[in-house]
């Protein structure tokens, strides 16, 4: 039509779906903060050369080989893609000031990456694009116990992936949010460290009432060696699913005016509803297992389960009582905890039994690269209707 763009169809019951996984040794980044170079300026700098990384990868990716061969895809990147080396922060002023930069800025650079991918020229895409941690503090959180007495602030952590696309906003028929917040759970020992890995328990906390389900408690953490800076962080983390329209508002709107339920529009894609575990919550607070996580989905019932981390390993017995999940797609961080190393990433056809776990088939990229830092790896899936 005249005066408007161009715009496929969105997919429904998508048979063929392309996964892209920007492999990238998240885990071990390399410091490159001027001697002088202050907190602020080194992340934005930082985070606009991430975002041109990611950018490259995205196209070198489509080139070779075009997302229009499949009905939709997905590109993700691993757990941490977006952070800096925690052993660059010297004090806590410039922790503390740096949450906000970080979680809007990678929000922001996220948005604009699919905005360069447009439907018409590229079929529709699912941005997973790794996680970007951030800690701040909470006065309010009062530890108890016999290691409570030196701590004189207990620390949030905020590590989640901002997954976006560049599916149709404006179909009346199958409304979408613009973009959606999954955050991880629990906080790891090697999460927020430099050198050595965490203490965990050092002082109680009572249960979290955003998953009752876990022993929440305090990790001692050196976080930078080099500032001799150690702090104090909730095991449970406390942000939940949510999604939001283009104008940074909560979806969907309610009628009535209430609030609407903040959850994860897993179902953007009509019949291929998909879930997400980061890192340790696959072991601990999965959306296959654990009733809290997953009451934050839209669909529970997701066939594609993502798993982006920074050291994991894919289990069957995960996908136990979970039939619905055809497949499981890891990219890790860490490439020791790769099921495919020297390959990050790995992707399962999980083979459902009458009883027991599934087994499984590790599917095959459609090729192999040349042995580098940075990869772009695809696969094709095939999807069934069930």
């Amino acid at each position: 039509m005249e005066g408007k763009t161009w715009r496929p169809p969105a997919p429904s019951w998508p048979k063929k779906v392309g996964i892209y996984n920007l492999e990238y040794n998240s885990f071990s980044q390399v410091s490159a903060r001027g001697a002088k170079e202050d907190m602020g300026t080194y992340l934005k700098r930082s985070l606009d050369n991430r975002f041109a990384l990611f950018y490259r990868a995205m196209v070198k990716a489509f080139e070779k080989h075009p997302p229009k061969e499949f009905e939709v895809s997905f590109f993700t990147a691993p757990e941490f893609y977006w952070n800096v080396p925690w052993g660059d922060f010297l004090t806590e002023d410039e922790l503390n000031n740096s949450a906000d930069l970080f979680l809007d800025t990678v929000k922001a650079n996220v948005r604009t990456l699919i905005s360069k991918f447009p439907a018409s020229l590229y079929g529709h895409i699912v941005l997973l694009p790794g996680t970007v941690a951030a800690l701040k503090p909470n006065p309010n959180i009062k530890p108890t116990g016999s290691g409570a007495s030196k701590i004189k602030v207990v620390y949030e952590a905020f590590n989640y992936l901002t997954c976006t696309h560049n599916l149709p906003l404006d179909d009346p028929d199958y409304p979408r949010p613009a973009y959606m917040i999954w955050p991880k759970r629990v906080v790891s020992s090697i999460d927020f460290i430099d050198g050595r890995n965490c203490t965990y328990s050092v002082a109680a906390l009572p249960k979290n009432p955003v998953n009752t389900h876990l022993t929440d408690s305090v990790e001692e953490c050196l976080l930078s060696d080099k500032g001799d800076l150690t702090i104090y962080i909730k095991f449970v983390t406390s942000t939940v699913g949510q999604s939001f329209d283009a104008h940074d508002q909560p979806f969907p709107k309610s009628p009535e005016g209430n609030a609407p339920a903040k959850k994860f529009h897993n179902d953007i894609i009509d019949g291929l509803p998909f879930g997400i575990d980061i890192c340790l919550d696959y072991a601990m607070a999965s959306v296959q297992k654990d009733t809290f996580r997953m009451a934050q989905l839209e669909d529970e019932t997701f066939k594609l389960d993502f798993v982006i981390a920074a050291g994991m390993r894919l289990n069957t017995a995960t996908y136990l009582n979970t039939k619905h999940v055809q497949y499981a797609i890891h990219n890790d961080g860490i490439v020791s905890t790769s099921e495919s190393s020297p390959l990050f990433s790995t992707i399962w056809k999980l083979n459902h039994q009458p009883t027991g776990s599934p087994t499984f088939t590790t599917l095959v990229p459609l090729s192999m690269p040349r042995r580098k830092s940075i990869q772009k790896m695809a696969w094709s899936l095939s999807l069934t209707k069930n």
